[in-house]
């Protein structure tokens, strides 16, 4: 009875906030690049590299400023495509 009530209760309440952190997360993870610039500069290889240093390094050092913003508005889309509503 515990976990059915879990389940069929309190998940389905608990589908806003859950939503909400995937969502910060990943905006987190594309924004949260300054340290591995700083300090290892996306290496050795690639073992540090990071979405938003990606989008970066096209930017400002490869300067091809198509790629990252198709990429970052793809981004934006696949969030807004999230349901809302349970």
């Amino acid at each position: 009875m515990g976990l059915a009530r879990f389940r069929h209760v309190d998940l389905p309440l608990l589908m806003g906030q859950i939503k909400l952190l995937v969502v910060l997360g990943f905006i987190g993870g594309l924004q949260g690049f300054q340290t591995q610039l700083l300090l290892t500069n996306g290496g050795p290889g690639y073992a540090t590299m990071v979405p938003g240093m990606h989008l970066y390094q096209n930017a400002m050092t490869f300067d091809r400023m198509a790629m990252p913003a198709l990429s970052a508005s793809r981004c934006s889309q696949s969030s807004w495509s999230l349901p809302i509503s349970t």
